[in-house]
Order: structure tokens, then sequence, then C-alpha cells
């Protein structure tokens, strides 16, 4: 078995370089990464599979040589046949027997003074000597430093907030040159009653007009090639991977709130012309309160009923968890709709908006709650998420240039152009100052 095992290992092992060479090409697929991954896997079972044939061999070995031969020592045959391997086991259950049946003691001393007692003090000895001398895996030059670790080669993502702009499902529109236009009412015609042969009234509709820009948003992070290699890849999709969810939370956050300044887009709410209005100035407000402050931005889309598509609520954490616990004089939820699997409030879907920031104001415990007609929020997009890998650029990192070629390092670069607009401001209201559960 132990001669099969090594076999297989060596065969493993010598097929690791084609396995290798496909999955560090540039055009490698997942499977083939997959499989030098399985590969490496295979090859540590085999090594464990190895070990323990080899302990059992030397157990085997150990049991069949007599515990209390000494060199240059005749053994008298009686002694030879009671340190056969089976009647070395009887005698340590023996004097664990007695050893406990006398004094209630357990562990390997106990049992070897009963055993010397009994009759068996070389194998007591060999017992002593066993149990403070062998190799362990606890202490390192004992045999310690020959247990591999277990070692995931996968990496650990990083946490984000909660992403919940795209999630409304807003109009998408293409922008393939990099801008979008289109024409929109600014003011309507009149009409008035008059008398019979008054003059009609004249009016002039104006217009105005809806105008996106692409606003480019990257990234990069570089890599040293030893550690590509070394992490068998794992490093590259780690770095891919949080790259995108930068980009993610970047974007989503940008779509609320950019504030229009130097390349920055201009968020939804801090668009000219969007409803705001202050909550009540309390970290436990009362049913009342905000009921209040609800009724606020709902009268916005009362009005209208085209304002009322896709509408839908965005909050902080704490926001909806005040709201979720709060309860009426008999410990009954006010807002039991917002426990469920679903949320909603006010009969409209609640989602949790993670990068709204709670910690505005003066003391740095205030929020936004926004009610938002995602049905009219526009997003230009002129290129989606894009990456580019190389190892033959030359970045910018603080003042200084970097070549990753005299470096032996790649660079990874994502890049999105996109930008943001409603059809009407009305499609925005929102709360500022809320303290709502958060002191």
């Amino acid at each position: 078995m132990l001669e099969q095992l090594k076999k297989a290992l060596a065969e493993k092992v010598k097929g690791l370089d084609a396995l290798e060479t496909r999955a560090f090409a540039t055009d490698a697929t997942e499977e083939e990464t997959k499989a030098l991954e399985t590969a490496l896997s295979e090859i540590e079972d085999l090594k464990k599979q190895i070990a323990t044939a080899e302990t059992i061999e030397a157990l085997r070995r150990d049991a069949a040589a007599p515990a209390g031969d000494t060199a240059g020592t005749t053994t008298p045959a009686s002694a030879k046949s009671a340190t056969e391997p089976a009647q070395k086991l009887g005698a340590v259950m023996c004097g664990m027997i007695k050893a406990y049946r006398e004094s209630g003691a357990k562990g390997f001393k106990a049992t070897a003074s009963a055993m010397s007692e009994l009759g068996h003090e070389s194998l007591a000895n060999d017992l002593v000597a066993a149990n403070t001398k062998s190799m362990n895996s606890v202490d390192g030059a004992s045999g310690g430093v020959m247990i591999p670790e277990t070692f995931a080669p996968d990496v650990i993502g990083l946490l984000y907030p909660m992403s919940s702009f795209m999630s409304g499902d807003p109009t998408v529109l293409p922008m393939p040159r990099g801008s979008y236009r289109q024409a929109k009412g600014a003011s309507g015609a009149t009409a008035a009653y008059r008398g019979e042969g008054v003059d009609i009234q004249v009016s002039n509709p104006t217009l105005k007009d809806i105008n996106m820009t692409a606003h480019l948003l990257s990234g990069i992070v570089p890599l040293t090639n030893q550690l590509i290699s070394y992490s068998l890849g794992a490093a590259e999709r780690f770095a891919r991977t949080d790259l995108a969810m930068a980009m993610s939370t970047k974007m989503d956050m940008a779509g609320f709130l950019g504030t229009g300044v130097d390349d920055d887009p201009t968020g939804i709410m801090n668009a000219a012309g969007v409803y705001s209005v202050a909550a009540t100035n309390s970290t436990t407000p009362t049913q009342a309160q905000v009921d209040a402050d609800a009724r606020k931005l709902l009268n916005r889309f009362t009005r209208y009923p085209i304002l009322r598509q896709k509408l839908a609520w965005r909050m902080s954490v704490t926001t909806k968890g005040y709201l979720e616990d709060m309860t009426d004089g008999n410990g009954n939820y006010i807002y039991p709709e917002l426990r469920k699997e679903s949320p909603r409030w006010k009969g409209y879907p609640v989602e949790v908006a993670g990068t709204f920031p709670e910690n505005l104001g003066a003391g740095t415990n205030e929020t936004y709650l926004a009610l938002i007609s995602f049905g009219h929020v526009l997003v230009g997009d002129a290129k989606g998420l894009e990456f580019a890998i190389s190892d033959q650029a030359s970045i910018k990192v603080g003042n200084d240039m970097v070549s990753m070629f005299s470096t032996d390092q790649t660079a990874i670069r994502a890049t999105m152009e996109h930008d943001f607009t409603t059809r009407y401001y009305e499609a925005v209201a929102y709360l500022t100052g809320v303290k709502w559960g958060n002191a």
C-alpha cells in the first residue's frame, strides 16, 4: 500500500508542470485554473495518506519487537512470552484497572506503578519512557515541524457597504459618444375663459434639455508577479474582485450624493430643485413625529401619479433599525411590514443605502432618508466595468512613475464611464439631519 501511494504521488507531481503552464497562461480558462488547484489538493491528500501509512508500518515494527529486550541480555522464555504484543496490551490494561480500583488514580504514571507491582517492571519502564520522550505534534523539535498547515488558496474579501442605487432599477441609457441630450418641457401652455368676441390669450410653452456627460471612474492595483505566481492566481482574483467592489461602491455613492465638483458627477440628491427638509431633531422621535416627517416626503408624490413609478425608500441601517423596533404601549410593532423579508414602509419598498453617511452634522450622528421615483432616474452608460491587465505599462504612484516591466509587476486597471440625472427634479425628496436611533 505504501509503495502504491508513493508511486501515485510521483505521477501527480510529474503532471504539475503542464497544469501550471496552462493555468498561468494569459488566456487561461477557469477550468484550467481549477484543474491546477485540484491537482495540488490531491497531492496534499496523498502526502497525508503516505504519512499515515508510514506511521502504521512503524507501529507494526515496534509491536513485533520484544519491549523488554536489551543488547547482550538473555531473556527467559517466560518473560518473552509475557511481552508479546497482545500480552503487552493485557499487562497495561491490568495496570490501569489495578491503579483505578485501589486509589482511583489515572494516567500513565499510576498505570506504570501498578504494572511494576504486578511483575511487569520492564514494560512499565518502557511505558514511562514512551510518554516522556516520544515525538509529538505540539513541540516543533519533537515532530511538530512535520505537520503541514492547512492553507486555503482563496483570500477572504473585505466588507463593503450595501449598494442600493442600481437595485432601484433606474432607466439605463447608452451613451456611445460619451454624452446624452433630450429636450424637456420647462413651462406649459395656458388657457383662460373669455367673453364673446374677445381675443384669445396667447401662450408660448418653453423647453429646456436634459444633459448627461460621461464621468470616468477608474482604479489601478499593482501586484508583483511573484505574488501572483506563488499564490496560484489567488492574489490576482482577490485584487480584481476587490477593485470591482470598490468601483461599485463609489458609483453607488456618486449616484445618490455626487458633489458635481471637479470631475465628480452630480448625484440625484444634489441636483438643483430637489426637495429636502429637516427631520425631527431627536434621536428617539415618537410615532407621531416620524409619521409627520414621512408625510412631508409622501405629499411630494401624491399630486402627480406618474411620479409613483418604482417609488422606493432609501435609508441608513440605523434608521431602518430604529423604525423596525418601534413599539406601541402594548409592545406591538408599529411598522411590522419593515420586519418582513421584503420590507415596506408606508406602502413602498425599503432598501438600506449602505453608502449614506451616518456621521453628518455637529453631533456626527446625522444621516439622510430619501424617497425616490426610480422610474424617472436616468443613468447614462458610456462604458460598463472593464478590466485591463499589463506587465509592460508604467503607472503613477504618488509623484513617481513606476515601470511594471522593470519592477517585475503586473497592474490591474478598472474603468467605467457614466452619469446620473432625473427626468423630473420632483422625482427625488429627502430628509436631512435624521438622527433616529443614532445617539
